[in-house]
């Protein structure tokens, strides 16, 4: 529809056979190529007030259902590509689009064909999960074979072709045609289109969700630009490897090195390509949980799952003695001396697809049917304060049972995200080292003791300290006589070690109170101006485990950067440098579901578990397992949780900050009513 405005015109019309539109104001066209249209407008003597000119390209029908052959022409270059949309689908939106990029001088667009190659089950994946599947075609390279022109800067045979020019092209004809966002375009690709994935990822992360690639690594010798930095936004990555690749040598080296001297270009080692990634993505000191897979015995080893759950997450296949062919159960690649053994434990198509499926699922809004019902349980459970904001933006904000916006809550035991939080500020600072012992600077009485001497602030900060449970001291100084019961780091106890780190703290500050420090490094860059604090202690000092007040917009705020730093999206100054934000999301030997007074979604072993909540009365089973256990909670869940349901949910996947505040005589809330709620059955 072409719109307009003019004023005092006697006279506007519109070329192209509409003619005259004095009396409207805008007009429905249907091209049948693209046209462009010129208004004119004009007073009563004649003269031009106004002339404008539009483009119109049509919007191309859906794609029938089956497999198409199509093209485009990119810079005057014809670029074809085949496109498969499942029987299933019948007219529906598709889930999603994805694109699937052949590997280098072989079959080229004909890995689209049934049983010709693993990368056509793609199509078999689509049929039954109803996305579309596209498959673009390379160009011949200087060898004669298609293939892809990617980040290698010392490949001498790739031809002189933008291929990222080729892949913004198709990516816009197909999401105009089911008019979806990019949050549902996904890439994947074997070989050198593996490398291509890559390359298009570095250049253009916004317009992919997430990437899958088989056997494909990144280069030695990258070409200026985008391929020699970490992409404008973190995206997720799926990759695998065989271990015994000859094509793509796992150890880095020459691609294809097919007596050409190296003309292909020279790629890093497959776990370089890895470690890549997962500094792009903020999980370099992230420990993967493992999982192996070993369905066929006669191919070359099990296949071996490394996932780095984080946001955005990294999953890692490593094909103990698989060679080059993409991985697959349903279209077998004989063993040959140039690609060597197919892993036959698991079907690519299928862990893409399933990696997908997540990226999708994380990117989905609550509805406002399970935004209503959480509410409503909150509030018939004393609830007083809701706030759920998606991507910096409140969807749904209401006070009940005496809550009000300006009313400053109790944070109870959710007071401790703050501390976690200034106490990785203070370790970024340089205040003190993670790892140093308290004793050495701050509590100088603990150096002659055996086992105290050996608490470092980082014991503190998880709760690991080996301290006897310690609550309602009448002040700080009290905790000093605190006597060790287990060795420190073993053991995880809930209790007063918050109080502890803040009178490290208060030493180590002899010129500033500890309040005023939490203020300026933490509330007024955020612009929380809310914050009080109570205390049961006779000395006057703050209760750093618990004593916190601020109002839900003001605990939002805070929210809101967690996720935003978590995302590597926050634009405000930086109040830490990442690899210590990082830290205080990651859990502890003592209690892998505990940061730095933070809760998390990772998984505790049963014993473990056992040992934590014989300690801790219980805790780990009524505050966190549930939530661990549920499938419907996103990974990347991190809670600050306080006495009688005070809760800041963070999800970063899901671009999701959630307060909720309660009264502090009503223990009725129970995390996994709400959530169970809110991310539906």
């Amino acid at each position: 529809m072409l719109t307009w405005s003019v004023k005092d015109a006697t006279n506007v019309t519109i070329d192209n056979g509409i003619g005259n539109v004095l009396t409207q104001t805008s007009v429905t066209v249907n091209p049948l190529i693209t046209t462009t249209y010129t208004l004119t407008a004009s007073n009563a003597r004649g003269s031009v007030l106004a002339a404008t000119t539009l483009t119109v390209s049509p919007s191309p029908p859906p794609y029938p259902v089956g497999l198409t052959d199509d093209f485009l022409l990119v810079n005057g270059v014809r670029r074809d590509y085949r496109v498969h949309v499942p029987a299933s689908l019948g007219g529906a939106t598709p889930k999603a689009i994805v694109l699937v990029l052949h590997g280098g001088g072989g079959a080229g667009l004909s890995v689209a064909n049934t049983g010709a190659h693993p990368l056509a089950v793609f199509r078999t994946v689509a049929d039954r999960e109803g996305f579309v599947v596209v498959y673009p075609g390379g160009l011949p390279q200087l060898d004669g074979g298609a293939g892809w022109n990617d980040c290698r800067n010392d490949n001498s045979l790739a031809a002189p072709t933008d291929d990222i020019a080729f892949l913004d092209a198709l990516i816009d004809r197909i999401r105009s045609q089911y008019k979806l966002p990019s949050e549902k375009v996904f890439m994947a690709g074997g070989s050198n289109g593996a490398q291509m994935t890559f390359s298009y990822a570095l250049a253009r992360s916004e317009r992919v969700a997430a990437i899958a690639t088989s056997n494909g690594n990144l280069p030695v010798d990258p070409k200026p630009g985008a391929c020699r930095n970490f992409p404008a936004r973190p995206i997720p990555v799926l990759m695998a490897h065989g271990t015994a690749d000859p094509a793509m040598p796992y150890g880095g080296g020459c691609v294809a090195n097919v007596g050409s001297g190296c003309a292909r270009g020279r790629v890093i080692s497959a776990e370089a390509t890895r470690n890549f990634w997962l500094e792009a993505n903020g999980l370099a000191n992230k420990v993967p949980s493992q999982t192996i897979f070993e369905v066929d015995s006669g191919d070359g080893g099990p296949a071996n799952r490394f996932q780095y759950l984080g946001v955005p997450a990294v999953e890692w296949w490593r094909m103990d003695g698989g060679g080059h062919p993409v991985s697959s159960q349903a279209v077998l690649i004989p063993t040959n001396p140039t690609s060597g053994i197919q892993n036959r434990d698991v079907e690519f198509a299928e862990i893409a697809w399933s990696f997908f499926n997540k990226a999708l699922a994380s990117g989905t809004v609550p509805s406002s049917t399970a935004i209503a019902a959480a509410r409503d349980y909150s509030t018939s459970v004393g609830g007083q304060t809701f706030l759920i904001m998606h991507n910096g933006k409140i969807l749904d904000e209401a006070y009940a049972n005496g809550g009000a916006p300006e009313r400053v809550q109790l944070l109870a035991s959710a007071t401790k995200g703050f501390t976690g939080m200034v106490g990785a500020i203070a370790a970024s600072d340089g205040l003190f080292n993670l790892d140093e012992p308290v004793a050495n600077r701050a509590i100088t009485e603990w150096k002659s003791d055996p086992v105290r001497s050996r608490i470092t602030f980082r014991h503190l900060l998880t709760m690991a300290s080996g301290l006897q449970e310690l609550n309602d001291l009448p002040g700080w100084n009290s905790y000093i006589n605190a006597q060790a019961i287990n060795e420190p780091g073993n053991v995880f106890v809930y209790s007063g070690d918050p109080n502890i780190l803040g009178l490290a703290m208060q030493r180590l500050l002899p010129a500033e109170k500890v309040e005023d420090y939490f203020n300026r490094k933490l509330f007024s860059p955020l612009g929380m101006t809310s914050v009080r604090w109570a205390s049961n202690f006779s000395d006057g000092n703050p209760q750093l485990s618990g004593g916190a007040y601020a109002t839900a917009r003001d605990w939002a705020k805070f929210g809101e950067f967690v996720r935003l730093t978590t995302s590597r999206e926050w634009n405000g100054s930086p109040l830490l440098a990442a690899s210590f934000f990082d830290q205080v999301f990651q859990g502890s030997k003592a209690h892998p579901a505990y940061g730095f007074y933070w809760w998390l979604k990772e998984p505790v072993p049963a014993q473990l578990a056992a040992t934590i909540d014989s300690n801790n009365k219980e805790q780990y089973s009524r505050q966190i397992k549930p939530i661990i256990d549920d499938g419907r909670v996103p990974d990347d869940f991190v809670m600050a949780a306080g006495a009688y349901g005070q809760r800041l949910y963070i999800i970063p996947s899901r671009g999701l900050t959630i307060v909720r505040n309660g009264p502090a005589n009503d223990n009725r809330f129970k995390d996994e009513e709400f959530l169970g709620r809110l991310f539906g059955p």
